[in-house]
């Protein structure tokens, strides 16, 4: 089968994240050309280092963003545009999560959520399916989770933000589809990494794999047929 990723130019929120990482890896060894970012300006340049020791013959950009400003987001969408002329690939894998009771959420933690989990993406892909509808193909990968279907304790804002990201891609793989577009999210279960270790009641050791869930993700994109799969619930079988 004929590999469709080789070239393709790819762009990438929360690269310095367990799952953003993976899948930068993986669009690397497919011969994309890369742009990430991450909020940590360290951690990026640490994850930047590693893909490039890895897959020294890749063009890679990076650049530190803080996605709860609209202001930095525009500017770094310029310099994408600028870097790699065009993006056929966008992940908005970036995310932050909270567990508090309903009666602690006040404005501030309100409005961080929901500009990282929501606002963020839709400037984002604002920003880039204007040329994924001239070249009539485009992927527009955004990471749900089983959140985005489910309610939980303690998770009210959380829940809310990837309930409305689902929505979002919803309308978008609508209104887009007849280009050659497709808006496609994944809701993995709780992954492996430094934000889940904050899920309390439940045994990390059955998270599941950042690897995994990027192969998956890779598998559902891998090829150009009018068959697609816009949702995708992963989550792991524990007898």
């Amino acid at each position: 089968m004929e590999n469709i990723l080789i070239n393709k130019k790819c762009f990438i929120t929360g690269a310095t994240g367990a799952l953003g990482f993976e899948l930068a890896r993986l669009f690397a060894k497919n011969k994309c050309k890369l742009f990430i970012t991450g909020k940590n300006n360290s951690k990026l340049i640490g994850k930047y280092k590693k893909l490039k020791l890895e897959f020294p013959k890749e063009k890679i950009f990076f650049k530190q963003c803080n996605l709860d400003s609209s202001k930095e987001i525009d500017l770094l969408c310029n310099l994408v545009l600028k870097k790699l002329i065009n993006v056929d690939i966008l992940v908005n894998c970036a995310g932050i999560f909270s567990i508090e009771n309903l009666n602690r959420i006040n404005s501030k933690k309100f409005d961080e959520m929901f500009a990282v989990n929501v606002k963020a993406p839709i400037i984002i892909t604002r920003n880039f399916i204007k040329t994924m509808r001239l070249n009539r193909w485009g992927r527009i990968i955004n990471i749900g989770s089983t959140s985005s279907y489910e309610g939980f304790e303690k998770t009210a804002l959380y829940c809310s933000s990837k309930h409305a990201l689902l929505g979002f891609s919803r309308c978008v793989f609508n209104e887009y589809k007849k280009y050659g577009i497709r808006s496609l999210i994944f809701s993995p279960g709780s992954i492996k990494s430094k934000m889940s270790k904050k899920i309390k009641n439940q045994d990390y050791r059955t998270f599941l794999d950042a690897k995994d869930v990027a192969q998956v993700i890779l598998s559902n994109i891998q090829f150009n047929t009018q068959l697609v799969i816009p949702e995708t619930i992963i989550k792991r079988i524990t007898s």
